[in-house]
């Protein structure tokens, strides 16, 4: 049995996407003071390393990932909403 609240879903499909956005700005907000900031050492080349090879592409699948369930819930709630319409 599938239960689901449209209201509930519409807040849950908010809350995706305003992750999705921070995802983004944090990912902006470090790439920026990254590329701004004098910093040449062992440490600064390890972090950028992992940075760019491991931190940015899970954040952008992150991103996705929120943005697709957003859909997901959005699609959820479209069908209740037409479900309950036809009662």
């Amino acid at each position: 049995m599938l239960q689901m609240n449209p209201d509930d879903l519409l807040t849950l499909k908010g809350t995706f996407d305003a992750q999705a956005d921070a995802v983004i700005t944090l990912q902006g907000a470090v790439q920026s003071s990254l590329d701004n900031t004098v910093w040449e050492s062992p440490a600064a080349t390890e972090f950028r390393g992992i940075w760019e090879g491991e931190f940015v592409p899970m954040l952008q699948r992150l991103n996705q990932a929120l943005l697709d369930a957003g859909l997901g819930v959005q699609n959820s709630h479209n069908k209740v909403v037409e479900a309950n319409s036809a009662i």
